[in-house]
């Protein structure tokens, strides 16, 4: 077992740093690249439909888009570090700073990606279902991961983070399957496609990290009727 979830969180970590990749390109590509780059990538990455009409309208909530495209960029990135054991046992008060941070943009990416698909979807109205729900849960498991943290219940707190940064990688996934659909499927119009790639992105993504979750609790059940039966 304890084989199984090390190699799992070695090949998890490789897919969250290739998803990070992902998302800071989602986030400051409009930043750093330049606008007529930034929209020829745009066209062949998210469509000509997405280009045209989902980037002028995010454009135009100026206030909501830097907040949510700088601090989710960080977030990712400060994700991926607190993922990291050596860097988690090296660190341990940059760990609990970062943290601070992490918990503050998990919620402020919430906030700013609900208020966008209430104001301006690209899918229309329905696209504030799961973005809403999802959108929800981050919150709630930052939340729950706090009070663990405050508790001194460890893995509690680690299992609570993995689930609201699996929200935040799930944007990056909603990106990668929103690309292959465009150039697998023919027949779906490209908002009923980004919609298939929210709801598959995040449920898939959230779903391993909850296989990943459970496997760690059980190996760590294991471990402790171990030392109870060596007690005894």
């Amino acid at each position: 077992m304890k084989h199984n979830t090390q190699t799992l969180g070695k090949i998890g970590y490789i897919a969250a740093f290739v998803l990070t990749i992902v998302g800071v390109y989602a986030c400051l590509s409009r930043y750093i690249l330049p606008h007529g780059f930034h929209l020829w990538l745009a066209n062949i990455l998210y469509g000509t439909d997405y280009t045209k009409d989902a980037l002028p309208a995010l454009a135009s909530k100026p206030g909501i888009e830097i907040v949510h495209r700088l601090f989710g960029a960080v977030y990712l990135v400060i994700g991926l570090m607190q993922f990291n054991p050596g860097f988690r046992r090296k660190r341990p008060q940059l760990h609990r700073s970062l943290g601070k941070l992490f918990m503050i943009f998990s919620i402020t990416g919430a906030i700013t990606g609900i208020l966008f698909a209430l104001l301006v979807p690209f899918a229309g109205a329905l696209e504030a279902i799961p973005i809403i729900m999802f959108g929800g849960f981050m919150g709630y498991a930052i939340y729950r991961a706090y009070v663990h943290i405050r508790r001194g219940k460890v893995m509690l707190h680690r299992a609570w983070v993995a689930r609201s940064y699996a929200i935040g990688l799930g944007v990056a996934t909603i990106r990668v399957f929103y690309l292959v659909l465009q150039y697998t499927t023919s027949n779906l119009d490209q908002r009923d496609m980004f919609m298939v790639a929210v709801w598959a992105g995040w449920i898939i993504t959230l779903g391993l990290v909850e296989v990943y979750n459970q496997m760690l609790q059980a190996e760590q059940a294991k471990k402790s009727n171990r030392r109870n039966q060596l007690a005894t």
